[in-house]
């Protein structure tokens, strides 16, 4: 699996603006399957299910749950879901442009007392994955991780590696 991080870079383009597509990374099957398999190594036979928040993290989430054998559940952005607001849990964040976002569950989703390990693929303030341990919280459940592909270092993510929480691919892209 080495140079796993070069491989990633291979696959980026390099037009893109403000932030990375990893989507180029995750459709190369041998790649992803090696990503996959890299962030899901720490969790086996601990996480209970895999949350992912929409849509790239649900890709990425769908194959380590796939790979653990366990659920994965998606949170959806707000007012996506078809239910009554009664019927949901949500939880309103700022993105990494200072937007004003939420991620919503519904309230029956099978997470209560759960170990859960969050999947997205990118990580750049930490705002987004916050938000998932606060919509988590509602169900008593226990983050036993946080695994993701790219995780740009600041306060928060430092503090989540540091605590043995944040499994990254790489820092550097």
């Amino acid at each position: 699996m080495k140079g796993l991080t070069e491989r990633i870079k291979e696959k980026l383009p390099n037009h893109t603006i403000g932030r990375y597509d990893l989507l180029p990374v995750l459709v190369d099957r041998e790649l992803s399957d090696d990503i996959t398999e890299v962030l899901s190594e720490p969790y086996e036979g601990i996480a209970e299910v895999v949350v992912a928040p929409e849509a790239i993290g649900w890709i990425l989430g769908e194959k380590i749950g796939a790979r653990l054998n366990i659920p994965m559940i998606p949170l959806r952005r707000g007012e996506k879901l078809p239910y009554n607001s009664d019927e949901l849990y949500s939880v309103a964040f700022m993105d990494y442009q200072l937007k004003r976002k939420s991620l919503e569950v519904a309230k029956d989703a099978d997470l209560r007392g759960k170990k859960v390990l969050i999947v997205d693929e990118l990580i750049e303030t930490g705002a987004q994955i916050k938000a998932v341990m606060a919509l988590l919280e509602k169900f008593g459940c226990t983050v036993i991780g946080i695994a993701t592909i790219y995780s740009i270092p600041s306060v928060r993510t430092l503090r989540w590696k540091e605590e043995g929480l944040l499994t990254a691919i790489t820092e550097e892209l």
